[in-house]
């Protein structure tokens, strides 16, 4: 990463006199780590064929995540491994066992009650000062939750 990073940073500077070049370089480690992120999971759910539900619980979390963004690990090597747990062993889970609808609901609750007490999730880097936003944030979150959970109920599948 470090590599690819200063080989960037170089041309960058080369043709950029910005002095926000720090920032810069923050966007280019958090996008590296991103992608190949990304990349390493997409090929992890292919070869453990879990690719159909990966790319749906991937989609789910990211219209979760872009109103109730989310705590952010201090280490790398931490968020792989909350980043493994969720993108390859929740769809793992979800799809191997079966939950009769009493199951699904009572998870749900509990989900809803846990986006209700912790969202928007900000951090020291970006802290969420606006009470308004807040407050739309907070509702759009659960907004967003209450439906996917009416469309887990009404869709008979156990994996959703």
């Amino acid at each position: 990463m470090e590599y690819i990073i200063n080989k960037l940073m170089t041309v960058i500077k080369r043709y950029n006199r910005n002095e926000n070049l720090r920032v810069i370089e923050y966007g280019l480690k958090t996008s590296y780590l991103a992608i190949s992120k990304f990349i390493f999971f997409t090929l992890l759910a292919l070869s453990l064929k879990i690719f159909k539900e990966y790319i749906i619980f991937l989609i789910l979390f990211i219209g979760l995540r872009s109103v109730s963004f989310g705590i952010h690990a201090n280490k790398s090597y931490i968020c792989w491994i909350a980043s493994f747990v969720s993108f390859i062993g929740l769809p793992i889970i979800c799809n191997y066992l079966g939950r009769p609808n009493l199951v699904k609901i009572v998870i749900m609750a509990i989900c809803i009650v846990l986006i209700y007490k912790n969202c928007p999730a900000d951090t020291a880097k970006r802290p969420l000062m606006n009470a308004k936003k807040r407050r739309i944030y907070k509702m759009s979150s659960l907004l967003i939750s209450f439906i996917y959970s009416l469309f887990a109920i009404i869709i008979n599948n156990s994996f959703i």
